[in-house]
C-alpha cells in the first residue's frame, strides 16, 4: 500500500506475492478467518501490480480467487469493514488500475455494486479513512457512466468524503491525489454541459493540489498524472477564450508532465 502511490511495481508484486506464498504454505489448523483475509489482500496487490504492467491474464483470476475468499467469509456471516473492502477492492482494481474503461474482465455493474457495498461505512462510527477513499474513488470512476449531472453530484459526493480524511491541509497525500482526480472528474462533466467558468475554477484546484502533493511526494504517479490532466483541461479553456499565449504555456506544461509520467 505504502509503495503504490509511486510505481515501484516490481517489488510491490514480489512482496504481495512472498505474502500470498506465506499463507498458503500455513498448516491448516492457522488458516483462520483473518488469516484468509490477508491472503485475499495480498491476492489483490499481486493483482493490482500485474494490471499495471498489463498482464490482466496473470490478474483476474488472482482477483477472483480473493473475491470468492471474501465473498465466503461474508456468507458465512463475516460482516466487518475488512471483508466489504476486499470485496470492493476484488472488483475496483480491475478499473483503478486501468482508468475509466476498466480492465478486460471488468463491469459497469461492479463500480455501482461496489459503491453500494461500502456506502454504509461512510458514515459508520470508527470508519478508516482508507475505506472512505476507496469508496470516494470508486464514485470517481462511477461518475463517468452516469449523466453528466448526476455524475457532477457523485463527483461532489465523493470530494466532500476526501476533503474531510486530509485532502485539505495535505495531511493525507493519498487523498489529495484522488480528490484532484476526482476534480477533474467534474470538470470535464461541467465543461460537457457547457459550465465553462465552474470547470476552469475545478480545474485550477487540479493543478494546484497536483502541484502541492508533488512538493512533498515528488514520486507520486496519480499526482504526475493529475498535473498533466490539469494543464490540459486549462490549456483547452485558454483556447476557447482565444488566449493563444496561454494555451500555448499549458499545452507545453502537460507534454512536460505526461513525460514525467512515462519516465
Amino acid at each position: 500500500a505504502e509503495l503504490e502511490p509511486t510505481g515501484r511495481l516490481e517489488t510491490m508484486g514480489k512482496l504481495a506475492h512472498m505474502a500470498v506464498s506465506y499463507y498458503d504454505d500455513l498448516p491448516p489448523d492457522l488458516l483462520t478467518p483473518q488469516t484468509q483475509v490477508f491472503r485475499g489482500m495480498a491476492l489483490i496487490r499481486e493483482a493490482g501490480a500485474l494490471l499495471s504492467r498489463g498482464d490482466f491474464k496473470a490478474a483476474n483470476p488472482k482477483l477472483d480467487e480473493a473475491w470468492a475468499i471474501f465473498d465466503k467469509l461474508r456468507a458465512g456471516g463475516d460482516k466487518s469493514e475488512q471483508v466489504a473492502v476486499g470485496l470492493a477492492l476484488a472488483k475496483f482494481t480491475r478499473f483503478s488500475n486501468w482508468g475509466v474503461i476498466g480492465a478486460p474482465g471488468s463491469e459497469v455493474a461492479d463500480l455501482e455494486h461496489t459503491a453500494n457495498l461500502l456506502r454504509p461505512w461512510v458514515s459508520a462510527k470508527g470508519t478508516s479513512p482508507q475505506t472512505k477513499m476507496l469508496y470516494a474513488d470508486v464514485l470517481n470512476h462511477l461518475s463517468h457512466h452516469q449523466p453528466k449531472s448526476q455524475g457532477i453530484a457523485t463527483c461532489e459526493e465523493g470530494r466532500k468524503i476526501l476533503l474531510d480524511v486530509g485532502a485539505r491541509d495535505l495531511s493525507n497525500l493519498q487523498a489529495a491525489s484522488i480528490y484532484a482526480d476526482t476534480s477533474d472528474s467534474q470538470a470535464r462533466h461541467s465543461l460537457y454541459l457547457g459550465k465553462v467558468e465552474e470547470a476552469g475554477q475545478l480545474e485550477a484546484e487540479v493543478y494546484s493540489v497536483a502541484q502541492k502533493v508533488l512538493a512533498l511526494r515528488p514520486g507520486d504517479l496519480r499526482a504526475m498524472a493529475n498535473l498533466g490532466y490539469g494543464a490540459d483541461l486549462l490549456g483547452r479553456l485558454a483556447l476557447r477564450r482565444g488566449d493563444f499565449a496561454a494555451a500555448t504555456s499549458y499545452a507545453a506544461k502537460s507534454e512536460s508532465a505526461g513525460e514525467d509520467f512515462v519516465r
